[in-house]
């Protein structure tokens, strides 16, 4: 039988324990988002998480970077929309549609996709992050319908 040596019975153990925290840290993963338990606003207009548009009205993409967003095609005229964000940058954000009450998305981490669907009337009207300092960097878009 042979005996270990302290050097190699310290570096068994070192590699249990390194074997521990990795499954550990799996586990915690599996249990939650990582990104806290913000909710959307309250609304008429629930926000949906899923990545497919809602059937009614017309889908409007937008992608959310480092203190931007891009939306290619904003809506133009009055009707029903659904307003798509992607989380295009490396952290967190979320979109609300200003002076609609509870039209906006809860937060999402990079990679992510949140929606929400609101009915617009004439006027103009501003996409924005409300995290931290996110729409004083810029992080803002605004779009008229006419």
């Amino acid at each position: 039988m042979s005996l270990l040596t302290n050097s190699a019975l310290a570096s068994r153990h070192r590699l249990a324990a390194l074997a521990l925290a990795a499954i550990a840290a799996l586990a915690l993963a599996a249990c939650g988002d990582g990104y806290g338990t913000d909710t959307p606003p309250a609304t008429s207009q629930t926000p949906d998480t899923s990545d497919t548009a809602v059937a009614t009205g017309t889908s409007v993409a937008v992608s959310g970077i480092e203190y931007g967003f891009v939306m290619p095609e904003p809506p133009t005229t009055a009707g029903t929309y659904t307003f798509v964000l992607t989380n295009d940058g490396n952290m967190a954000h979320d979109m609300i549609l200003e002076g609609v009450d509870g039209a906006g998305t809860s937060t999402i981490g990079p990679g992510e996709t949140a929606q929400f669907t609101v009915t617009l009337e004439a006027g103009d009207y501003t996409l924005y992050c409300s995290l931290g300092n996110h729409r004083a960097q810029g992080m803002e878009v605004s779009f008229t319908i006419s």
